[in-house]
């Protein structure tokens, strides 16, 4: 969506994850992969999860489930982490405090809701200037964890460029 909407986009995967390489003498020892159904817990919880039945944005029927970015060369950027590569976004945020706004995003439903406000206090607590921003209180009440995969997703998207648009730095 963002390449379709004229951003020029980076895709950064976190080591050991997508397609980046497994090295161990660096990661340690490979761990089993998820199961299905952890998976499923995650991202689409059912009725008999303590989360309730809020899930109403996944697209399918339940079951169907150092140099890190050079902001001078490329310019103004919005940096897009999710989940576990949250941190890699932090190392950007970190790196270049003046050129990169940090918000943490959170949804209602998602499993790892708590880790959010967690987060954002972990953040602060070592000086980091931070947004909260919990989708369910600006009406996206039915998300959980991976926004992205929802039906709302261009919704969601467009609402959260405006806010970053507003917090960037010229």
């Amino acid at each position: 969506m963002l390449a379709a909407d004229g951003y020029e986009v980076l895709v950064v995967d976190r080591p050991g994850h997508g397609r980046s390489p497994y090295h161990p003498d660096l990661l340690g020892p490979m761990t089993p992969p998820p199961t299905y159904e952890i998976l499923e817990s995650i991202f689409s919880p059912g009725a008999d999860s303590p989360l309730g039945t809020g899930h109403t944005e996944w697209p399918a029927d339940r079951g169907t489930a150092g140099e890190l970015i050079d902001l001078d060369r490329i310019g103004p950027a919005i940096v897009l982490t999710h989940s576990a590569g949250g941190p890699a976004g932090f190392l950007v945020a970190d790196a270049r405090p003046d050129k990169v706004p940090i918000t943490v995003v959170s949804t209602a439903h998602s499993k790892l809701r708590a880790a959010g406000a967690e987060t954002v206090a972990f953040l602060r607590s070592v000086g980091c200037e931070v947004e909260e921003l919990k989708l369910a209180e600006h009406g996206f009440a039915g998300d959980g964890h991976g926004v992205m995969l929802r039906r709302n997703n261009a919704e969601v998207l467009e609402f959260l460029l405006g806010r970053l648009r507003l917090r960037s730095p010229a």
